[in-house]
């Protein structure tokens, strides 16, 4: 037995093969406004220091396939009937390329020949967003199977717990808060700002109602000091005409009183 799930000394298609195939059924396949290109140099650049082993290294990168359409781009990445340590190498790769040809999206395809059952099967480090599809197929293609994996949605971290410190003093926040009718911006809410309307009101009627006495005590103390005012007058032109009576008295000049009639006594 030769790699895990291929048989030893059989014949397997090349990756040019399948790489040429696949171009020719895309070309046929998606609308003209879809550009295809193949062999693509997605060298990402090199430090000033780097050996020229690295280099050329860089120079050498190249992408199997891009499709672009507007400026949306996605990188395909082939691998045929490899072992499972090949293809990770593939995977670590279609991610510099993505990054150097800044991709939106990022796909390994893999064919193989070898039996599912038999093949175990090898994936991407899930924060590298890349696409992986397997196809287990039989030489003269009788019998294919896929199996498709897509990149898995980052994981959102993990709220950090409050300290008993921190809970207590958002607790007596809320109740400040709740307290003077405010939100958490220090801006009163609706709800608040109706409450000290109308304990404002109130306030404001209580006020004209301790108002109302005075000011009735006030026009009493005006009519009293009229009232007063009248009788002092009164008493004085009575006492005049006292003094006028007495004084004709004195000089007999005072009229004889009248004698009742019979009828009135």
């Amino acid at each position: 037995m030769g790699s895990p799930g291929y048989p030893r000394d059989k014949h397997v298609p090349h990756e040019a093969v399948y790489h040429f195939e696949l171009y020719r059924v895309l070309i046929a396949w998606l609308s003209p406004s879809v550009a295809t290109q193949i062999e693509l140099n997605a060298a990402l650049g090199v430090k000033k220091d780097a050996t020229t082993s690295e280099k050329r290294a860089d120079s050498r990168r190249r992408c199997d396939m891009k499709l672009a359409h507007a400026k949306e781009k996605v990188l395909i990445e082939i691998v045929a009937n490899e072992t499972q340590a090949v293809i990770k190498t593939h995977f670590d790769s279609a991610e510099l390329y993505g990054q150097a040809l800044e991709a939106d999206q990022v796909w390994v395809v893999i064919f193989t020949v070898a039996l599912k059952s038999e093949f175990e099967l090898v994936w991407p480090s899930p924060d590298s967003g890349i696409h992986t599809l397997y196809v287990f197929h039989s030489s003269d293609w009788t019998q294919r199977e896929i199996v498709l994996q897509h990149p898995q949605p980052p994981k959102p971290a993990p709220k950090r717990k409050r300290s008993k410190k921190e809970s207590s003093k958002k607790e007596a926040n809320e109740k400040q808060r709740a307290a003077e009718g405010t939100t958490e911006d220090g801006q009163g809410s609706k709800a608040g700002s109706r409450k000290k309307k109308a304990e404002q009101k109130e306030e404001d009627r209580e006020e004209k109602e301790e108002e109302k006495p005075k000011k009735q005590t006030g026009r009493g103390r005006a009519a009293k000091a009229t009232k007063e005012t009248a009788v002092v007058r009164k008493r004085k032109r009575t006492t005049k005409e006292g003094s006028k009576k007495n004084k004709a008295d004195e000089e007999g000049t005072a009229a004889p009183k009248r004698k009742r009639s019979k009828k009135g006594a």
